[in-house]
């Protein structure tokens, strides 16, 4: 955590916060920044301690409105029992699956 300085508070800063807001910045969809998220805080394989994932979705959150309390709950759900993950472990996941569809796959207008 870091302190911000001279604000009259004693506020803290989780530097992961600012990190997941700029991954935000790096693509226009979700499924981008979620596999972002794996390369940049991933360790060898791009494996991420599954704690640590539902961490960082969570963060996400705070500027995504679709990653709502209730699908951040299912997918803490979904995880748990696993020791680490990699993106295709959970971009397959029903909670996550809508949100995960690229713009381009999802169901074309009926004519």
């Amino acid at each position: 955590m870091w302190q911000l300085g001279n604000f009259g508070t004693d506020a803290k800063l989780n530097p992961l916060e600012v990190l997941v807001l700029m991954l935000t910045m790096t693509a226009n969809e979700l499924p981008t920044v979620i596999s972002n998220m794996f390369r940049a805080f991933g360790g060898e394989g791009s494996r991420l301690e599954t704690p640590t994932f539902v961490l960082l979705v969570t963060l996400l959150s705070k500027w995504d409105s679709s990653l709502t309390v209730q699908k951040c709950n299912a997918l803490k759900e979904s995880v748990e029992g696993s020791e680490t993950l990699v993106f295709r472990d959970v971009k397959d996941l029903p909670v996550l699956q809508e949100l995960l569809t690229p713009a381009a796959e999802a169901k074309a207008p009926e004519s």
